[in-house]
């Protein structure tokens, strides 16, 4: 796949001396994530359902010219991540909320991104390697029933790590930082 050969390198005001700094610089100089205006990549910014899967496509390089329609009542065709949002709901990687909706402007919880990425490993044959053993966390009880096995597999493999404490933190927002951290460990993950 191409996506790990594009290197063109950006530069944003806001991320000096931000912890995720070098993680930020490898996603964006991979074009996976843009800035957010000239210079300036908002880190602790939400991410939201609808960017998640775009951003997600633009890994694998998917194809998404056939995906023209929505089944989602809620995902306006028009929308830059419409089609990503239909290929992904196609191909298992994400599920709608109910009532034909997907929420694609809802801010992505850290256990969401967990399924949706452990969803997008099966999809896309990716084996992900398991670099840690799974561990039970302090606020195991509230990671909801459907993301339990998610959480285990992205957890083992050492794509989304814990908070201070052991804690997941499963309904905490996902922000434009975290995400990028997340990435560039999927993407060490796959390339081994």
């Amino acid at each position: 796949n191409e996506y790990l050969f594009k290197n063109n390198e950006k530069t944003f005001m806001d991320t000096a001396g931000h912890w995720a700094k070098k993680d930020i610089d490898f996603i964006t100089a991979r074009e996976l994530l843009v800035g957010t205006a000239e210079g300036v990549f908002s880190p602790e910014a939400s991410l939201t359902r609808g960017m998640a899967v775009t951003i997600l496509g633009r890994l694998w390089d998917a194809d998404t010219s056939g995906f023209t329609t929505s089944r989602f009542t809620d995902v306006s065709k028009d929308a830059y991540y419409a089609p990503y949002v239909e290929w992904a709901a196609q191909n298992g990687i994400v599920a709608g909320v109910g009532n034909g909706q997907y929420a694609p402007d809802k801010v992505v919880s850290r256990e969401e991104i967990a399924v949706i990425l452990a969803n997008f490993a099966e999809f896309t044959g990716i084996e992900l390697e398991e670099i840690s053993a799974a561990s039970a966390f302090e606020d195991e009880a509230q990671i909801s029933p459907w993301a339990k096995a998610g959480v285990g597999t992205i957890q083992k493999a050492g794509i989304i790590s814990g908070k201070p404490g052991n804690r997941f933190d499963p309904k905490g927002k996902c922000t434009r930082a975290e995400i990028s951290a997340i990435l560039k460990r999927l993407i060490m993950n796959m390339v081994k």
